[in-house]
């Protein structure tokens, strides 16, 4: 699984500069989940860089690899969408729809076009998350940068609309953000 590949050669002058390390202390990997995407990691187990298509991406002294409470965090931020999407575009003007958003059924039927808009749109937020969580140690940044549009929407509909959307919402995404960031 672990293979050595040819680096460009300003990647190569990268490696024999971090952390002390020649470039022949370090591993290269190829992600099977994205063909080019190469993850290479210190022999300290530590160190790291990811490339994609040839550029950096990534580079740190920690693991590039996918945490487990981070993931389990995005994949409930992202199901949580999923279910939002159902809601909001399915759902919208049935009892239970209704319940959930605390409609009137005028109000419904009236804005059932606007729901389905707007459940498009966490559609296209819970697509990005999964794409991340796709990608692997390469999908680290568009899993933040997604996990943040999901923080600051549901900051937003706190504001305007309801407090429950910062806990459904917003508290989930800054937890999965945390997770990340801190390599849990």
């Amino acid at each position: 699984m672990l293979e050595r590949f040819e680096l460009v050669a300003e990647v190569v002058e990268f490696l024999e500069g971090h952390d002390g390390y020649p470039a022949s202390m370090w591993l290269a990997r190829k992600d099977t989940n994205a063909p080019r995407l190469a993850t290479l990691i210190g022999r300290d187990g530590i160190s790291g860089l990811a490339l994609w298509g040839g550029c950096v991406i990534n580079a740190g002294n920690k693991p590039l690899e996918g945490t487990m409470i981070g993931d389990i965090l995005v994949g409930l931020v992202a199901l949580i969408h999923c279910y939002i999407v159902y809601l909001e575009m399915v759902l919208w003007d049935t009892p239970r729809g209704r319940k959930a958003f605390g409609l009137t059924p005028e109000f419904a039927s009236a804005s059932k076009v606007l729901a389905a808009n707007q459940g498009l749109y966490n559609g296209f937020l819970a697509a990005g998350l999964f794409w991340g969580f796709y990608l692997g140690a390469g999908g680290f940044q568009i899993k933040m940068f997604f996990l943040l549009c999901v923080a600051i929407a549901g900051l937003y509909g706190a504001a305007t609309v309801g407090r429950k959307i910062l806990f459904v919402q917003t508290v989930p995404a800054v937890l999965a953000i945390l997770a990340l960031w801190l390599g849990l």
